[in-house]
């Protein structure tokens, strides 16, 4: 099992999470030669992989928000969805955390151990990506599976 940091807003401003969740998935907003890195990291993803929705303020730069996380469930996307995202590339999602605000981590969450800081920025702004931090693999496993003040349907992993 892996895990993926995805995003959820094209063009930085329009939010296709209600549309995600409601039909159960998630697809990019770019077409495969515009970002052939991405479209091959999604062809990367297997059934069972880890996806949170993740989201990062320009206005906010040492914070990160969390908005949701889920389960691949199908490497394809599910036949009913609107039009608009047939044709992009994409997974189906079992999103089994959703929160109802976005959870914040702070400036001090991404400490490194040698003391200096991520650089947030240029790390987590991409459409997807996959994280192989452990520190933060554990914090997404606690979201998962703490009292965060969330709508959640129960997973057994």
């Amino acid at each position: 099992m892996r895990f993926y940091g995805i995003g959820v807003k094209w063009g930085r401003v329009d939010d296709k999470f209600p549309d995600f969740q409601k039909y159960g998935f998630w697809c990019m907003g770019y077409w495969p030669n515009e970002k052939p890195d991405y479209y091959e990291m999604i062809q990367s993803i297997h059934t069972g992989d880890v996806v949170f929705a993740k989201a990062y303020s320009p206005e906010h730069p040492k914070k990160f928000y969390i908005r949701a996380i889920g389960f691949v469930s199908d490497r394809k996307k599910p036949d009913i969805i609107p039009e608009e995202y047939h044709n992009k590339s994409g997974f189906s999602v079992k999103w089994t955390t959703i929160f109802d605000l976005p959870l914040i981590l702070e400036p001090d969450t991404f400490f490194m151990p040698d003391g200096f800081m991520k650089n947030v920025g240029n790390l987590r702004t991409h459409t997807i990506y996959q994280e192989n931090e452990n520190d933060m693999i554990l914090k997404i496993v606690r979201m998962m599976c703490g009292p965060y003040g969330e709508r959640r349907e129960k997973h057994v992993l």
